[in-house]
């Protein structure tokens, strides 16, 4: 909670919109939609980022925030990740 005395002015949660074209974000989705998804190694290897930040956007960002349904499924290859219809 913000001190009584802060100066910091609330801004709107704009975290809920769409990512923006050619984001890391934007990036990730496009992976995900593919038929048969993605590997974790895919997800990092295309954003630099690590592992444990992958698995934090999908599921605060992209499943929270976003309400894309998200299937993991372990295969002889890794767990791959993949945006499912939801229902």
């Amino acid at each position: 909670m913000p001190s009584p005395h802060s100066t910091a002015v609330p801004t709107p949660d704009d975290a809920a919109g769409p990512p923006k074209p050619g984001s890391k974000e934007a990036l990730l989705i496009a992976l995900l939609r593919r038929d048969n998804g993605a590997t974790l190694d895919d997800l990092t290897a295309a954003t630099g980022w690590q592992r444990h930040s992958v698995r934090g956007a999908i599921a605060g960002r992209i499943k929270r925030r976003l309400g894309l349904a998200i299937r993991s499924e372990k295969t002889e290859a890794g767990r791959r990740y993949r945006i499912v219809e939801a229902g």
